[in-house]
């Protein structure tokens, strides 16, 4: 079937049941002075964004393949096992599950993140930047645990974002959350079985901007109180080497610094509005940004240090490590993550040319690359 128009697709999608309508908010609605066909008017000018029909999806993602009681039983596998390896075995989950005793209750993580579209290269770059939100779940079956169930949640002009608010701009995504943890949605089983199922918010992710941003701590890494887990100052933080529970926000500290923003923020810029979430709260947003902390992060300048060392040391040269990386026995599914030769500049400035995913391949192999070479020297 060939659809001419954007309508009519739309139309025909929406009577076979494969989607509803999105919702288009408003953010801000003032009159201003417009120019339109070379004149200067009033008119009602409305910035908006778009809430897909989370409702609908959620429904539609469970109610097939017998998909939520699969789930089910996977969660329950999962709890049974004294080995720490997802998200509803921690306990912060066993918190927030608390509070729904004798309920099916499911986690959902939300992720937010900037993409820009038309001419981004261009003179209007950033003009059109979009903030995306999406959804996934931690909880799904291993052969469900696929890109293809990760979601759109929600469109946001990221202009819009800075210049109104997470407050303004998020008030309608919210109150949807709360709805969906407080009154839950009901799931087809099979034919004679519907289940009442609430959905929980689990973590928000994202990147550390993107997450300061998200939560309302402060953007700027260089002020003295960046960290959004923790109130330790900039300089005090340098010289750390063991986390002090103390420094650790807390309901109590954060409620606090927030009666006491004029004359010290602690990094805190609102009450954010996603703490009208029931069973959320920033604090416990326990999410740390692992590819830029780790992979673009320390593991650049410590594996420098540790491949500087071993050249002085005369355990190897660099020639002899780059033969070794490149010919290595990486594996079919990491063949495609090798990085290029290191160069004796990039070993110096403390910055390999490589990206996150590679960097995570190269540190996974490096002790076992040493090891065959200490072999052979030795040999």
């Amino acid at each position: 079937m060939i659809f001419d128009t954007d309508h009519v697709l739309f139309k025909t999608l929406k009577e076979k049941n494969y989607t509803e309508d999105f919702k288009e908010f408003v953010i801000n609605s003032e009159v201003d002075i417009m120019h339109k066909k070379g004149n200067f008017t009033t008119e009602e000018k409305k910035v908006t964004g778009v809430l897909m029909p989370i409702k609908f999806q959620l429904k539609s993602l469970f109610e097939r393949k017998h998909l939520l009681e699969n789930t089910l039983q996977h969660m329950t596998d999962l709890q049974s096992h004294t080995k720490l390896t997802n998200f509803v075995q921690g306990n912060l989950w066993k918190e927030k599950i608390s509070k729904y005793p004798n309920k099916i209750v499911l986690p959902y993580f939300i992720y937010t993140d900037d993409f820009e579209i038309n001419d981004p290269l261009g003179s209007h770059s950033g003009k059109h930047s979009i903030c995306n939100i999406y959804y996934s779940f931690p909880c799904l079956p291993v052969d469900e645990s696929k890109q293809d169930n990760i979601f759109y949640c929600a469109s946001i002009k990221s202009k819009d974002v800075r210049e109104f608010g997470n407050e303004k701009c998020l008030q309608t995504l919210i109150q949807t959350l709360k709805e969906l943890e407080i009154d839950g949605i009901d799931i087809q089983v099979n034919e004679n079985v519907t289940k009442r199922v609430y959905f929980i918010l689990g973590l928000v992710l994202g990147d550390n901007l993107g997450l300061n941003s998200f939560l309302d701590f402060t953007k700027s890494f260089s002020a003295n109180f960046y960290c959004r887990l923790c109130r330790v100052s900039k300089t005090v933080s340098q010289k750390m080497t063991t986390e002090d529970q103390e420094m650790m926000r807390t309901i109590i500290n954060y409620n606090a610094d927030l009666a006491n923003l004029e004359d010290n923020c602690r990094g805190i810029i609102k009450n954010s509005p996603l703490n009208e979430i029931p069973s959320f709260h920033v604090v416990k947003n326990f999410y740390v940004d692992i590819m830029h902390d780790i992979f673009e992060g320390v593991c650049h300048y410590s594996i420098c240090h540790v491949i500087l060392y071993c050249i002085e040391m005369n355990f190897f040269s660099l020639e002899i490590l780059n033969s070794r990386k490149q010919n290595f026995e990486y594996g079919s599914k990491e063949i495609s993550n090798i990085s290029a030769s290191i160069k004796p500049n990039c070993l110096n400035n403390k910055k390999l040319k490589m990206t996150a995913r590679q960097m995570m391949t190269f540190i996974s192999f490096f002790p076992l690359m040493k090891l065959l070479i200490f072999y052979y020297v030795l040999k």
